[in-house]
């Protein structure tokens, strides 16, 4: 998990009073930012924050320091390691986007979530196969998960439209999808040279932002000035009103990407 406001420091710090143990697994950026004197201050009983992995891999390092409760305990954490390679394989996106073990495995959990209680997902993980085959309720789900996503391509193909940066040479591509932003991004970057998409999902009012493989923007610095967060190739923010408007949304990301523009220029001339 991640956080902004240094008051959850304290609410941490309290549960620690009380004599919870609290651990801190994270990679997102303002994590990594955050001062190590903040985080000691905090008396975690331990954490990793480090960039390099998923947070679901830096976990499952984390876990196999830690003395096994049981040796069945063990085995099972070991028989899990290619289902939490295949998690951090879809986090930090290593596919491109190609469907393989780990977008089938991701967009089955991700239909599972949506349609049921939440947990779902979460059981049949539990259950899976040390070569993390997926189970005939995974299988389903996978294939639901197709259907929808080829919906939400469709709609993204439909309401796109291209907006140009002409001092920047980019693009700003914008459209609204339904679900699955991630591999819809994906698909429309393909028709980007250095360009930015921004999807709206209509399912939850959040926007997501996706980048063509030459563009340097950094997505994570321009959702944080818009409230949200991220990595550098893929971010998300929210508005306060939940509706899909161009004329609303369109000029506080330019002003984000002509803001940050703006400080790199003046950063580099600094260093030289």
């Amino acid at each position: 998990m991640a956080w902004k406001d240094n008051k959850t420091d304290l609410l941490l710090h309290q549960l620690i009073e009380q004599g919870w143990r609290v651990f801190w697994i994270d990679h997102h950026r303002n994590a990594i930012e955050k001062p190590k004197s903040e985080i000691e201050n905090i008396n975690l009983t331990g954490y990793t924050i480090s960039p390099e992995y998923a947070a679901s891999y830096l976990l499952f390092d984390f876990l196999n320091t830690l003395p096994q409760i049981s040796p069945s305990a063990g085995k099972w954490l070991s028989s899990f390691e290619k289902t939490v390679k295949l998690a951090d394989e879809h986090d930090r996106w290593l596919h491109d986007g190609k469907e393989g073990h780990a977008m089938q495995l991701a967009l089955a959990i991700e239909q599972l979530a949506r349609h049921g209680s939440g947990l779902e997902g979460y059981h049949e993980l539990l259950d899976i196969s040390e070569d993390a085959t997926l189970t005939p309720k995974l299988l389903s789900a996978y294939k639901n998960a197709k259907k929808e996503l080829e919906k939400s391509l469709l709609m993204a193909q439909n309401s796109k439209v291209e907006y140009i940066l002409d001092d920047l040479n980019l693009t700003i591509l914008y459209a609204k999808c339904n679900k699955y932003s991630s591999q819809v991004g994906n698909t429309l970057k393909a028709s980007l040279d250095n360009g930015i998409i921004v999807l709206f999902s209509e399912s939850d009012g959040r926007y997501s932002l996706r980048k063509s493989n030459s563009c340097k923007v950094n997505l994570a610095n321009i959702a944080t000035l818009l409230g949200g967060g991220g990595h550098p190739s893929a971010a998300g923010f929210q508005l306060s009103t939940q509706e899909y408007n161009p004329s609303d949304f369109l000029p506080k990301i330019e002003a984000a990407i002509k803001t940050l523009h703006t400080s790199h220029k003046l950063n580099h001339v600094a260093q030289v």
